[in-house]
């Protein structure tokens, strides 16, 4: 169905345009086909009106963000706005932060590409701590909420101050200000912070890496250069892209090198130190991997949808991973694993 896009790669000179990893990712065999259109990664909101208010900081490694989370429901707050009460496909945005700011990227690099197992401790300790900080009430406010709530309500709960933090991905900026300030009628201010890491070792600064949207080219065209092109014109002028991401915060979002001063002066600054550090850690090579992008098909709905059994003690971490560890093993043999980008420290 797609044209073979490495002719036109080579002429408009993508490979100085776009980030290294881009093209990278959009090969399959001996050919690229696809090419990123926006890329996003999982971030820690947080309500800073009510942080300020409380004294509290964003934090930093596992010890403060277990303190915070309990001081928070000491006081009736929820730790975490959660719920996929909507979408549960959607849980599977826990599982990518477990595994990545627990068991870290280089471990998961090592089991995307078959050299390790997701039997292995390191898996199977990311999943036991997410399942214990839902039973704990840490996310949604306890286990009913989380299944329960939907994606307003939650935000709504975040906006007002009734959930002092979100782990979320970067996509919510294109809304988030509905439910904070005069939008919303509350009066509070928003921010993110980097996910911490919960283990000594992983990165403190990490950003695993997911894909929200590709172009190609129709192998059917009537008229593919003219697509080729155009592709190139949303890549070749930094200045005319970043005009386009103050317009659409975090929903068009090119893969090309930036920084803070690349924005106008209409973006939101806050949007703008997102978009300029994603930028600048993936092409530095320090990257983690969600599971919407880098899971094979198989592998991916097994993640979301026996994940639950877990949460409700019906499957134990050590189940659910061997369970995982086994359809992934089969993708693998399948040929299904998408390209694997090798983080800097592997």
């Amino acid at each position: 169905m797609f044209a073979a896009l490495d002719e036109y790669a080579e002429r408009y000179g993508w490979r100085d345009k776009m980030l290294g990893w881009a093209l990278d990712l959009g090969r399959f065999g001996e050919n690229l086909y696809v090419v990123p259109n926006q890329f996003q990664t999982m971030l820690l909101f947080y309500n800073r009106t009510l942080m300020e208010e409380k004294g509290w900081e964003p934090p930093t490694d596992r010890e403060e963000l277990e303190g915070l989370a309990e001081e928070a429901m000491g006081q009736g707050i929820v730790p975490f706005a959660a719920g996929i009460g909507d979408e549960p496909p959607a849980v599977e945005w826990f599982p990518t932060v477990f595994w990545n700011h627990y068991s870290g990227p280089e471990a998961l690099y090592a089991v995307l590409t078959g050299e390790a197992s997701f039997t292995d401790p390191i898996f199977v300790e990311a999943i036991d701590l997410f399942a214990r900080y839902v039973g704990n009430g840490w996310f949604g406010g306890s286990t009913e909420r989380f299944f329960s709530n939907g994606f307003d309500a939650f935000h709504a709960e975040f906006g007002d101050g009734g959930a002092a933090m979100n782990m979320e991905g970067s996509w919510l900026m294109s809304n988030i200000d509905q439910f904070f300030g005069d939008a919303a009628g509350n009066g509070n201010d928003w921010d993110w912070a980097p996910l911490p890491p919960l283990r000594e070792g992983v990165p403190p600064e990490l950003y695993e890496l997911g894909i929200g949207s590709t172009l190609s080219i129709n192998s059917a065209s009537e008229d593919p250069e003219a697509a080729a092109k155009f592709i190139d014109y949303l890549f070749s002028d930094t200045a005319r892209a970043t005009r386009w991401m103050a317009d659409v915060p975090s929903a068009f979002n090119v893969p090309i090198p930036l920084q803070e001063s690349d924005f106008p002066p209409s973006m939101d600054d806050r949007v703008a130190r997102h978009l300029a550090a994603l930028s600048q850690a993936t092409e530095g090579g320090n990257f983690g991997y969600t599971a919407w992008t880098f899971w094979p098909a198989k592998s991916e709905l097994y993640l979301y949808e026996e994940i639950q059994k877990v949460l409700t003690a019906d499957m134990t971490p050590a189940e659910y991973c061997a369970g995982l560890d086994e359809v992934f093993r089969e993708d693998m043999e399948e040929g299904e694993v998408p390209p694997i980008l090798e983080p800097r420290n592997a």
